[in-house]
């Protein structure tokens, strides 16, 4: 069940929050699956219904910066990472601190510590607002599938489950899942250090520049390898299975293309581009062609890229070949969740 974000529909939202139900909402980044995040029988049902391996942790979502101590030990260091992180709370930005004993273990997957963030969507912050209490939200696509940017992304993964509530507050303007940077210290060779756990629009240099001292750039993994940079679990992330449409997913550089090794080999396959504005250089022989951006913004590239991946999906295409952008900044983030979308599914669904 889809409703608009009125007034009326998060009072709803709140109330079916609190009795224990999982609810359907917009964040900046993606759509969130949410329930309270102390309630271990609402956040059971986020895992059911995703079918989501419970050792994976859950990011929690709170009002304001004030209110991640409701499930986060903060101490007088990460208070002080706090106010200098502020040009970025609320925002796409996770942080990962050591969890207060109040936090389920199913919520935090296990773990010592726990994943936070203040999402910026007004829908989000409204519905933070009326529930008054933290809420726990994993991207709300099915475990390992492409995250879902809009209501009805959400509604056509769960169409046989009607009892869902979804939320609809548009479009989700980011399109990426969030930063994570944990705040948790681990030894490294070079003492302690501040580390990206998932890329995203937030970049390391940003935050380097805005904490005075370096953060460590995440592993970019590729096509073949899973991401094995900390032994701190990232939520939605612990592994390389995810992002992934069904239609297999092959990657190319821009000289590539422009040396003529990107070629279909039937009528049946598609091809997304970032930059592809020189009519000269249009893709040929392809079945359907999709631009990202016209001139190469990564911030349109990362907003469409998942809604392009899930309506090609849908399109049952033999090949979709994806444009590799520069990895750099955003494009780092971009990188990731596109090497990710081309490991390789077996015929029951799992990854090669």
């Amino acid at each position: 069940m889809i409703l608009k974000a009125t007034p009326e529909a998060l009072t709803m939202a709140a109330t079916r929050l609190k009795l224990g139900d999982v609810v359907v909402f917009p964040t900046e980044t993606v759509y969130g699956m949410g329930a309270l995040a102390l309630n271990e029988t609402g956040v059971q049902k986020i895992f059911i219904r995703k079918n989501r391996p419970y050792t994976n942790p859950l990011i929690i979502h709170v009002a304001s910066a004030k209110h991640i101590s409701w499930v986060a030990e903060v101490s007088e260091r990460n208070e002080r990472y706090l106010k200098l992180l502020s040009p970025f709370i609320p925002g796409p930005l996770t942080l990962i601190l050591p969890k207060r004993s109040c936090v389920p273990n199913i919520t935090s997957g296990g773990q010592s510590t726990v994943a936070v963030r203040v999402p910026s969507h007004p829908v989000a912050q409204q519905l933070l607002k009326v529930v008054d209490a933290p809420i726990a939200a994993p991207s709300a696509n099915r475990s390992t599938y492409v995250s879902p940017t809009t209501a009805e992304h959400v509604e056509a993964a769960y169409k046989n489950d009607a009892d869902l509530f979804i939320v609809d507050g548009g479009p989700c303007e980011i399109g990426i899942e969030s930063t994570i940077l944990s705040l948790v210290e681990e030894e490294n060779r070079s003492g302690f250090s501040l580390s990206i756990l998932r890329p995203g629009v937030v970049t390391a240099r940003q935050l380097s520049d805005a904490l005075g001292e370096p953060v460590i750039e995440p592993y970019l993994i590729d096509a073949d390898h899973a991401n094995t940079a900390s032994e701190v679990v990232s939520p939605g992330d612990s592994s390389h299975l995810h992002y992934a449409p069904r239609t297999p997913v092959f990657l190319f550089e821009n000289e590539e293309f422009i040396n003529g090794l990107v070629q279909p080999m039937s009528d049946n396959e598609a091809i997304v581009t970032v930059t592809r504005s020189d009519g000269n250089l249009m893709p040929v022989g392809f079945a359907q062609v999709r631009s990202l951006s016209l001139d190469g913004n990564l911030e349109e590239v990362a907003a469409s890229l998942f809604s392009v991946l899930r309506e090609l999906d849908t399109l049952q295409l033999s090949r979709i070949f994806v444009e590799l952008c520069c990895p750099e900044g955003i494009g780092i983030a971009i990188r990731d969740r596109l090497n990710r979308a081309a490991r390789r599914r077996d015929s029951d669904g799992s990854y090669k």
